[in-house]
């Protein structure tokens, strides 16, 4: 029985997401195909690739959620603004609701931002809202973050069923559930909790049999967000030349060739010179006649074969330990090794080439 609603909850939000990603696909194309048959009208133009860009936007997010999903642990620390996260997981939580359910919301209107890891972050969150669900499911929840000396405070709030006293010392610890066995595993706030704790947070409960309850989840305020922008946001004006001091190459190497040609144009709009691979095979066969000229491996992690981005890299770095390397993958969690320059897929060029000049600017 719990095989089987763990195979009816995957399948739920697999074909929530498919749903959804079929509609962001819809616009991409007919956004894509339109552009073909444009004039020269600047404005229309701009609203169409701002459709597309924002479609592919919406489609890494949900990627992100349920690869956060999956993976069950922080990766990624940057700057979270709150605000953004949890309207963007209102939405991607909305396919996941039953009719009749609702969800309301209440952010303040002051930007709170944190440091963290945004898709754990969200995981936890959408932990909570589902709970609620199933403890109130004619009742819906309510969403609400406020500013709170210095803290951050989401809550989640419901109308349900309640925790009964006597167990709420135990709600956190693992396997621990008031469900039947066929509906639920009791991991959901082990989770929570878990990413609360590396958030450097804590978490509240408030609950009453049969009057609902309350989760409160306590995040410090990032004090620097303001000198600090999104690598997806961050601005970099088109054309931007490769630095000055600068002269080598930056060895390439990805498998999917429309990627591969899209990041090298990226790269060479920018100035930079670029030698391409598709495999480590070419890119040992690259290493070898112009290893003097590579003086950035910009790599994917994941790559045919058994050889890994981080083989590879660890590879060249034996004959030149001081190659600046920058990973890359649509999975965060694929990396084995922590703290090491990365950027997700898919990036755009403001976040690719602002990644490149911090390593060799």
């Amino acid at each position: 029985m719990l095989l089987a609603q763990k195979m009816e909850t995957v399948g739920r939000m697999a074909s929530s997401v498919i749903h959804d990603l079929n509609n962001l696909l819809t616009v991409i194309q007919l956004n894509a195909a339109l552009l073909e048959d444009l004039g020269e009208d600047p404005d229309e133009r701009a609203r169409m690739i701002g459709e597309i860009n924002r479609s592919c936007e919406a489609a890494s997010e949900l990627t992100r959620h349920m690869l956060a999903f999956a993976r069950g642990k922080a990766t990624q620390v940057a700057p979270v603004h709150l605000q953004r996260l949890l309207g963007d997981l209102t939405g991607f939580l909305q396919c996941l609701l039953p009719r009749k359910a609702k969800m309301e919301t209440h952010l303040c209107e002051e930007p709170l931002w944190v440091r963290g890891d945004r898709s754990a972050l969200g995981q936890a969150v959408m932990n909570l809202v589902l709970n609620a669900l199933d403890a109130a499911p004619g009742e819906g929840v309510r969403l609400e973050l406020v500013a709170r000396e210095g803290l951050a405070v989401i809550s989640v709030i419901d109308r349900g069923c309640g925790i009964r006293s006597e167990n709420l010392p135990h709600i956190f610890e693992p396997f621990f559930t008031t469900k039947p066995g066929d509906k639920g595993t009791g991991l959901g706030l082990t989770i929570v909790q878990r990413v609360v704790n590396e958030h450097h947070g804590r978490i509240e409960v408030e609950s009453e049999p049969d009057q609902g309850t309350t989760f409160r989840l306590y995040l410090p305020i990032a004090a620097e967000h303001s000198a600090e922008v999104s690598p997806a946001k961050a601005e970099v004006p088109t054309g931007t030349p490769a630095p000055a001091g600068f002269d080598k190459w930056i060895l390439l190497v990805e498998d999917d060739p429309g990627i591969r040609r899209i990041a090298a144009q990226m790269l060479t709009k920018r100035d930079y010179r670029v030698l391409e691979a598709a495999d480590t095979a070419e890119a040992k066969a690259i290493w070898q006649e112009r290893s003097a000229d590579i003086g950035l491996l910009f790599t994917d992690v994941i790559l045919p074969g058994s050889t890994s981005g981080e083989d590879l890299a660890a590879e060249l770095r034996t004959m030149a330990p001081e190659l600046p390397v920058l990973y890359s993958s649509g999975n965060a969690g694929a990396l084995r090794t922590p703290g090491v320059p990365f950027i997700a897929k898919p990036y755009p060029p403001e976040a690719l080439i602002e990644k490149v000049k911090s390593l060799v600017g």
